[in-house]
């Protein structure tokens, strides 16, 4: 499939989903992935049990994390560096 899409100049763009896409979502996300990409894109959806919510898409070499949890883990992050930044200033005065 990859490499046919290649040689069309399309791009495929793997979706793993927490519920099932409606149509006009799909549309949507279709679109955006074409502005993203710059390309035609061809789009396989599976509903994945194990996400909470959101969408992983995958398209090329590209991973877009919009699930709940990889939400939860950028949040974590951006706490854990908040509180290192506040303790080296702390520590530094």
């Amino acid at each position: 499939v990859d490499y046919t899409a290649r040689a069309r100049d399309w791009r495929v763009a793997r979706i793993s989903t927490a519920r099932e896409l409606d149509s006009q979502s799909r549309a949507e996300l279709l679109s955006a992935l074409q502005v993203i990409t710059g390309k035609m894109v061809d789009v396989q959806v599976v509903h994945d049990n194990s996400l909470l919510g959101g969408v992983l898409i995958h398209v090329g070499d590209l991973r877009l994390d919009a699930s709940t949890k990889g939400r939860l883990n950028s949040l974590r992050e951006s706490i854990a560096t908040e509180v290192s930044s506040d303790a080296l200033l702390t520590s530094n005065s």
